[in-house]
């Protein structure tokens, strides 16, 4: 049976999206900018899942996130931020401290304004 014929019929019985049942490997590398790095959204969702890819071993260990707000912060001030909301939000527990470690090291932050075109293009060279 084709694979695509296989993850159709696997889709149809299990009721799930595509892209579930093909996350089994590590995406390619990439930067991930989270634009409004500071707030609820990122704090409460992003973040955590993304430790989460990380510890499903679906997020290449190359990648990196770029937080993107107009609130003053610093990468170290990001990293506390982030390991906080993972302590809180993340959906697999316990954490482990040596991918923490390793993904804490890949998390940046970036302070913008969203309109500035000059901000941006700062961004983008910079990273």
């Amino acid at each position: 049976m084709a694979p695509s014929t296989q993850i159709t019929r696997l889709r149809r019985v299990l009721n799930l999206p595509i892209i579930a049942i093909m996350a089994s490997a590590p995406a390619p590398q990439c930067a991930i900018v989270i634009f409004g790095a500071s707030g609820d959204l990122a704090r409460r969702k992003l973040i955590p899942a993304l430790y989460d890819l990380a510890k499903e071993g679906l997020l290449n260990p190359k990648s990196y996130v770029v937080g993107y707000s107009r609130s003053p912060m610093t990468d170290d001030e990001f990293r506390k931020y982030c390991r906080e909301a993972v302590d809180k939000f993340a959906r697999i527990k316990p954490i482990d401290e040596a991918l923490w470690r390793d993904f804490e090291k890949r998390l940046y932050y970036e302070q913008a304004d969203y309109g500035s075109m000059d901000d941006q293009t700062r961004v983008a060279d910079e990273r």
